[in-house]
């Protein structure tokens, strides 16, 4: 046991209280215990490769991907993220990325139970924290960034240069990163890498410097087809995909990326319909179906980014409506409210505006800042719902046959936070139980 303390005053005190403990004195704890874990950890981090994916949005289907994948292709594989551990072997912390001290114990279980792979979340906040320095990396991948994480970040250039932190390949031991060009900052990133690493450029763009691209053919919130190119393949590899759309698509263009050197050339196409059969996310684009017609999605679309590149997909599907329902988290980014109710205008036919985790904050405030991002021309598509189970039920009872009914912002997340208070609260029961009645 030891203590590691960043406080002088409470340094000196316990240490003459307990000076048979081990202490040290630091201005980053964080740094030097996920440092120690390291360390102590390091004979089985020798037998683990780990797969790190940062980014605004994909991060939690891309771990997922890969996990699902590496198990399936007799590979054993952990995950870590926002969804929790798989396996179960470390309490829920509620971290998307987990403290140093946390991971290097998982570690050691998963590999003395003989796992060779850990697929893990590298959340810009975990990185700012040092939490994910207990490990080290192989393949470091980056999907995009968008606006959040500001109300700890500050700034773009900020939370950038956390996501960077992961690219440092000395710190890491890092061999390869993969990174999706088509976004501005990972453009950016991908021209400052070492060159030591293995720099692996992903894109839809027909850049022929691209190692791996994507050729749309169809592009449905239910059907995504088309083709795999690359310099690295022999020739263009198909592909089909259940659900999703052109996002859906990059994160299958990423995982496979990550994946493509751990098989051989000639088991690339079976890679693909192995990845092909997928079940998914919880929250991330799950899709369900009355059988009248309407089509309800369930998305933890919680940034304008996001929540944007849904609701386009869904535009690009041509429903006779669109209907929303969504909030925002209260004691968080205020600066994204606007912006989101802006989005949601600029697509949907009528919003329903309602309370996602306002923990300590009025929210009619919260509704108030979205509706800043609306013109008054526009307030006629707005009815405010602040108990979302409601306002999911009113949005659902008001659709017709060929309406896609968007509900956004908690994903996979079953509660409601007002105040100290976690309330069980779940969209997809909702939804569950308005399909039953009918």
């Amino acid at each position: 046991m030891a203590i590691i303390c960043s406080d002088a005053r409470a340094f000196h005190n316990y240490q003459s209280k307990y000076p048979h403990i081990p202490f040290a004195l630091t201005e980053q704890p964080r740094r030097l215990a996920s440092l120690l874990a390291r360390h102590l950890y390091s004979p089985a981090l020798h037998h683990l490769t780990c797969f790190a994916v940062t980014g605004t949005k994909g991060k939690t289907t891309v771990t997922h991907w890969l996990h699902e994948t590496l198990n399936r292709t007799h590979r054993p594989a952990a995950r870590v993220g926002t969804l929790g551990a798989d396996p179960p072997l470390m309490d829920d912390t509620g971290l998307t990325t987990p403290e140093g001290p946390d991971l290097g114990a998982y570690v050691l279980q998963i590999v003395s139970r003989g796992i060779r792979f850990l697929t893990i979340e590298a959340s810009s906040i975990g990185l700012d924290q040092f939490r994910l320095d207990a490990l080290t990396v192989h393949t470091a991948a980056f999907t995009n960034l968008g606006h959040d994480h500001l109300d700890y970040h500050h700034s773009m250039e900020a939370y950038f240069l956390a996501k960077k932190r992961l690219f440092e390949a000395d710190h890491w031991h890092l061999k390869t990163a993969v990174i999706h060009v088509d976004d501005p900052f990972g453009k950016r990133l991908a021209d400052t890498i070492s060159s030591e690493v293995q720099i692996l450029r992903i894109g839809h763009s027909s850049d022929p410097t691209l190692d791996y691209s994507i050729e749309l053919e169809v592009c449905k919130i239910n059907d995504v087809r088309g083709y795999l190119k690359g310099r690295r393949l022999p020739k263009p590899l198909p592909f089909r995909l259940r659900r999703g759309g052109s996002p859906y698509a990059d994160n299958f263009l990423t995982t496979f990326a990550i994946l493509s050197e751990f098989f051989a050339p000639s088991e690339l196409q079976d890679l693909i319909e192995i990845m092909e059969q997928f079940a998914g996310v919880p929250g991330r684009f799950e899709l369900y179906e009355s059988k009248d017609g309407i089509q309800v999605i369930i998305d933890y679309a919680h940034t304008p980014e996001s929540l944007a590149a849904v609701l386009e997909l869904i535009r690009q599907s041509k429903p006779a409506q669109i209907f929303i329902v969504f909030g925002c988290g209260g004691e968080r980014d205020r600066k994204k409210r606007p912006r989101m109710g802006s989005v949601a205008a600029s697509v949907a036919d009528r919003i329903f505006l309602t309370d996602d985790n306002p923990r300590h904050e009025d929210p009619k405030r919260i509704v108030s800042d979205i509706l800043s991002g609306i013109s008054p021309g526009d307030f006629n598509k707005v009815e405010i719902i602040h108990d979302r189970s409601q306002a999911i039920r009113t949005a659902l009872q008001e659709a017709s046959p060929g309406t896609v009914v968007l509900i956004a912002g908690k994903g996979h997340e079953t509660y409601q936070i007002y105040g100290e208070k976690k309330i069980h609260h779940s969209d997809q029961e909702i939804v569950n139980q308005w399909l039953q009645s009918e």
